[in-house]
């Protein structure tokens, strides 16, 4: 049986998660070697600890000198030699090896090297992008592209029609809140004794990427709604807008499942949040809740189960109609088996045919 390395590559680090860090986990089903690094980090700086949740997987940080003297030829030698001992380690026992990245900027003079050491380099397009020089340098390396946002499948396919591109569906963690503890859930219960019902949350950190002007008109037209965001390490209260502290993946849904009402009022005048899927759509989705959210294009083929606006209104209405959305919807139901199909789980199978049929093709 053939054995294959599967290394992730990634911008962020298990500590802030992201679309590449579920990659991973789907990868973590499969019984292959699984690797994976985290966004490169200078060696001078504190070596922090490694939070991945998975235990199967040789999880690394992925250390440099430092981005401010890689112009410097001697130090950018000296740092592609110290990435190169890092990545680069031959198993005997391998017989193919895949990288999945999604942003090789600090690491462009390693292209070369990876294309031969790698049988295959995956890249994953998790967002909207305009075809900028950033986008161009990790799709010309990459034999196959991975899309997240639909709309991006097209625009690629126009510019690399000798590519690979593959839609792929936005991953949801299998962590989820049967694995925390009891008194983890009264911690949490006694947090939300404070937030009066109904609970209306946008489960994202800080308001940046919203339409703060729908926002603040919603929470000041239902003044005895609770809307509920994340921010610092203290909770904060301002009138009926809730600042709670980040928690973790499992405790977030623990938290969505308390709450009547996901909210994404995204400010759609950024392309970037137009063409976005975003991971909490399904967060909400796995405890079934009402979804109102701004018009957002890749989303919009479920405006049967999403309530889509454009302007206050809108938002208004759609506030009061989810309420009014029976406990025993089939709707809620119909939430809670997409968030199963987009689970890591369900979809092993499928990034391990990918995964054989790229390699099958070398």
């Amino acid at each position: 049986m053939r054995k294959t390395e599967i290394t992730f590559l990634s911008n962020y680090s298990w500590n802030a998660p992201n679309v590449l860090e579920l990659l991973c986990e789907t990868a973590s089903f499969l019984d292959d070697e699984i690797r994976y690094f985290s966004k490169p980090v200078s060696i001078f700086k504190n070596k922090e600890k490694n939070n991945s949740p998975l235990t199967n997987i040789e999880c690394n940080k992925l250390y440099n000198i430092s981005v401010k003297f890689s112009k410097i030829p001697l130090i950018r030698l000296l740092q592609d030699y110290i990435i190169e001992k890092q990545i680069f380690k031959i198993n005997p026992k391998i017989k193919k090896r895949i990288l999945f990245f999604n942003n090789l900027d600090s690491l462009k003079n390693q292209s070369e090297k990876m294309k031969e050491y790698f049988d295959k380099l995956v890249f994953l397009c998790e967002d909207y992008s305009e075809i900028n020089d950033r986008l161009i340098s990790n799709c010309k390396i990459a034999d196959c592209i991975l899309v997240i946002p639909k709309t991006m499948l097209s625009i690629l396919k126009k510019v690399y029609p000798e590519k690979r591109i593959v839609l792929w569906p936005q991953p949801t963690s299998c962590q989820n809140i049967e694995i925390l503890k009891q008194e983890n859930k009264n911690l949490l219960d006694k947090l939300l004794e404070n937030i009066p019902e109904p609970r209306i949350i946008y489960s994202g950190y800080g308001l940046n990427r919203l339409n703060r002007e729908v926002y603040m008109k919603c929470a000041s037209h239902f003044k005895n709604y609770s809307f509920l965001s994340f921010g610092d390490k203290t909770t904060d209260s301002r009138n009926n807008m809730y600042i709670i502290p980040p928690v973790s993946k499992p405790e977030m849904l623990y938290i969505i499942s308390k709450c009547q009402i996901g909210f994404m009022p995204y400010d759609i005048s950024d392309p970037h949040n137009k063409h976005c899927v975003p991971l909490k759509l399904f967060d909400y989705f796995s405890a079934g809740i009402p979804v109102v959210s701004s018009n957002l294009i890749n989303i919009n083929h479920m405006n049967d189960i999403i309530y889509l606006c454009g302007t206050c209104e809108e938002f208004i209405c759609a506030i009061d109609s989810s309420l009014k959305e029976s406990r025993v919807s089939s709707n809620r139901q119909r939430r809670k088996q997409i968030y199963k199909y987009h689970n890591t789980k369900e979809r092993s199978n499928d990034l391990k045919l990918l995964i054989d049929q790229l390699l099958d093709s070398h």
